[in-house]
């Protein structure tokens, strides 16, 4: 059984993509700070396995480097999610990239055997900037984009790609609600996206499903939008539909 490990995969939208992954076929380990819910653990038809890491923390990451190369593991892809909550920048790479480059060296011969894949999940404001968002996260993610070069070129030769997933406003278990029917962000998505819709954790793991499959064996060092076509968009054009 191949595993998948998810950085950052125990809340939000990388605790909903483990819950779409995991089957009879793929185990997910999913690392955080926060164990996810015991249904979730408990769940015999979606083996998810649970360990516990500081992404800040240097000495926690390389325990679960440790961890990850100790236990009957056998890593094919690992997908970050992670990202730093506070407004430090030197905590923000710390986060999204030290311990990124630090668990990809761990795992290399896992990944190398299996000829897997990375996936990092980045942002659309990985060149633009989103005025209620920190410095910190503008950096990290632009920082990802070229980690993603970086990897795609060094891994490369031993079998594994390295691919982003950039996405926008994304609708998840946690912040559903505010996507109902009616909201002020059901409302743009429906007025300004070309497909009228919002993003969701489900495409988040479909795109996930095709980066790791065969059908995707010479894709490396690419960014997939996931934004429902909202790019395309003119900004003046997505200002007047929003109001109109």
């Amino acid at each position: 059984m191949a595993d998948i490990l998810l950085c950052g995969g125990t809340t939000r939208s990388g605790l909903d993509c483990a819950v779409e992954l995991a089957n009879s076929e793929s185990r997910c380990v999913v690392a955080g700070r926060s164990a996810p819910p015991d249904s979730v653990l408990s769940d015999e038809t979606r083996p998810i396995l649970y360990e516990h890491v500081d992404f800040a923390d240097p000495n926690s990451v390389d325990a679960l480097c440790t961890a990850l190369n100790s236990k009957s593991y056998d890593i094919k892809d690992c997908i970050f999610f992670q990202r730093a909550r506070s407004e430090d920048v030197i905590e923000g790479m710390q986060v999204a990239i030290a311990a990124s480059d630090r668990i990809i060296s761990a795992l290399h011969e896992q990944l190398s055997r299996n000829a897997g894949s990375i996936i990092f999940i980045g942002s659309v404001l990985v060149d633009k900037v989103g005025v209620d968002q920190t410095l910190s996260y503008h950096v990290t993610k632009g920082a990802v984009r070229q980690a993603v070069r970086y990897f795609a070129v060094k891994l490369g030769p031993d079998g594994i790609r390295v691919n982003a997933i950039n996405l926008a406003t994304l609708k998840h278990s946690v912040n559903e609600k505010g996507y109902e029917a009616g909201t002020p962000l059901a409302d743009i998505a429906d007025k300004v996206t070309p497909l009228r819709r919002s993003v969701e954790s489900g495409d988040v793991a479909d795109a996930i499903t095709f980066l790791r499959s065969p059908q995707a064996r010479a894709i490396t060092g690419h960014e997939l939008t996931l934004d429902a076509g909202l790019g395309c968009v003119s900004q003046v054009s997505s200002i007047l539909q929003a109001l109109d």
